[in-house]
């Protein structure tokens, strides 16, 4: 985006908002990668998390937060606060149909139509900084440095190893590096301090934090964990040997019922379907056991130093003198990954990645966890991680779009009170500009050239039954349309497949289609999709067989 002078009258009003650049809010965002609902203690995990359970109890906890179901949509949304398939990620670059290339807001990339709140920021005075999993790019094309961040160590893209090789989740070639960048310049070969990734971007976190001296700071700590591979330093992994060897039904039952007593789901909620690949533990041989163990050890490795080294960025804030001042907001940007290899990269459509990956990795019991190995989570322990949600990343369900999310304000104390009112990602650019005092200088910097954000600020936001936003979610032709209480959904991959209508009040796992008992109900939904539609120039990919 070319960069815009601002009315000097909006400038004054956001800069003089404070009595003086000491008063001005920090503003620091720690992002997570495919975590599941219930991978938090204070959520209901068996794995301690002492350090974000302190924030979240200082914090207020959007408790029906609603993300996209995979990671570029959210981050699109999330730093302009406008719908993905008007920012460029209508779909995301990996997936992007030959029907929806070159089409407005499929660009495969942030566009040049809409504004990042970074950009506001950084021309308010605030000191920018951005530290890991970026997404939003396409090669040279618009990274972290270009789009409001004066300081970056950025992942242009969505995955890679999490040790110092710099091998990618996926490239059709084996020679290929993760594409890294200092300052929006590739680089070559990773630090000798970059030992493993959270806490790498957790350290330069801190140096960030440091450099912006007496300005006030906007930073993200975009975490590439626990996305796959799953990957965490041996010494971790040791401490949940044996955590877990009861299998995946008897810790889905543990965390089912504690999210139930803790209120994070009705306490008459269902179990939710297994998986089609799903197995029941007493179906696995031993070694089927014994791999799956570790998995979900190596998992909980990465969720710990997840915590301890945000912990870290928060003692530094504290010793600082920052911590009171600045606003922190944790969130995931989509629901657990809950797929096989084969299902992700799928031998018959992605020959060349499924090759490289086989080919470059060391696939063995031994190394599982280490440098060179490939493991995902799969769909059994995905299903624990949210265990009153049905489905995973990649579908619009709840498994796949209702996120962890937490807000600590500046200077205030809000005891961890919980509000269930739905809300959405694109409603964090509006409580920034709440919170900044900056709105005016942010709309007058969006001007008539750009999209304008939606959604509402989140400060001291009511609890209520029944929210008056709708949130819209299409991925892969996969559509869902969700109100607060009512929820209708329908994936047009499937080329019989018809509308389905869930109370998602009472009902958060949808395993009770509703549909024709409230046909009204229904019709209305559906309205508003095809209203979204047209709104936002979705397009359906052109491999959708039942659209």
């Amino acid at each position: 985006m070319k960069k815009k002078l601002i009315p000097l009258i909006a400038a004054l009003i956001g800069i003089n908002a404070y009595a003086n650049e000491a008063e001005r809010p920090n503003i620091l965002f720690v992002v997570v990668d495919d975590m599941g609902y219930s991978d938090l203690s204070k959520f209901g995990s068996e794995v301690p998390t002492p350090n974000l359970d302190e924030l979240a109890n200082q914090s207020v906890i959007m408790s029906n937060m609603q993300a996209a179901p995979a990671c570029s949509p959210t981050r699109a949304m999330l730093w302009t606060g406008v719908d993905s398939h008007k920012a460029g990620l209508g779909n995301m670059l990996e997936e992007m149909a030959p029907n929806q290339e070159g089409q407005p807001g499929y660009e495969g990339m942030i566009n040049d139509k809409v504004v990042l709140i970074s950009e506001t920021l950084q021309q308010q005075g605030y000191e920018t900084f951005y530290a890991g999993k970026w997404h939003l790019s396409k090669g040279e094309e618009n990274r972290a440095f270009e789009r409001g961040f004066s300081q970056t160590f950025a992942l242009n893209s969505g995955g890679a190893s999490h040790y110092d090789d710099m091998k990618p989740a996926y490239s059709p070639t084996p020679e290929a590096k993760a594409p890294y960048s200092v300052n929006g310049k590739l680089i070559d070969k990773l630090p000798a301090e970059f030992n493993y990734s959270t806490q790498y971007y957790a350290d330069k976190a801190i140096e960030f934090i440091e450099n912006a001296q007496d300005k006030p700071f906007f930073g993200v700590i975009s975490y590439t964990a626990p996305h796959w591979p799953l990957q965490a330093p041996d010494k971790v992994v040791e401490k949940y040997q044996g955590n877990y060897d009861q299998g995946y039904e008897a810790l889905y039952q543990a965390r089912f019922d504690k999210q139930k007593q803790l209120g994070l789901i009705p306490k008459d909620s269902n179990y939710t379907n297994r998986y089609p690949e799903g197995q029941a533990w007493d179906e696995l041989s031993d070694e089927q056991k014994k791999r799956e163990v570790k998995s979900m050890e190596i998992y909980a490795a990465m969720i710990d130093q997840i915590d301890q080294y945000t912990g870290n960025v928060i003692q530094k804030l504290k010793q600082l003198g920052k911590y009171d001042n600045t606003m922190i907001v944790f969130l995931s940007d989509n629901g657990t990954e809950g797929h096989t290899l084969d299902e992700v990269w799928p031998m018959d459509q992605f020959p060349k990645i499924r090759t490289t990956i086989n080919n470059t990795h060391d696939f063995s019991y031994e190394n599982m966890g280490k440098k060179n190995s490939y493991a995902l989570l799969g769909p059994n322990w995905g299903r624990v991680t949210s265990p009153g949600f049905d489905m995973f990343k990649g579908y619009p369900q709840l498994g796949g779009t209702q996120v962890i999310s937490f807000i600590k304000y500046p200077h205030v104390d809000k005891q961890g009170v919980m509000v269930d009112t739905l809300t959405t990602v694109k409603d964090f650019v509006p409580t920034i500009l709440d919170v900044t005092k900056l709105t005016q200088a942010h709309k007058d910097n969006i001007g008539k050239e750009h999209h304008m954000y939606t959604g509402r600020s989140l400060v001291d936001i009511e609890r209520s039954n029944v929210s008056d936003e709708l949130v819209v979610r299409e991925l892969f032709g996969k559509v869902s349309v969700n109100d607060g209480q009512w929820m209708a959904t329908r994936n047009f991959v499937e080329k019989d497949s018809k509308w389905a209508l869930f109370n998602v009040q009472s009902d958060v796992s949808t395993t009770v289609d509703l549909s024709e008992q409230h046909p009204e109900i229904l019709k209305k939904l559906k309205l508003a999709w095809v209203g979204y539609q047209r709104e936002n120039n979705v397009i359906i990919p052109d491999w959708v067989s039942g659209y």
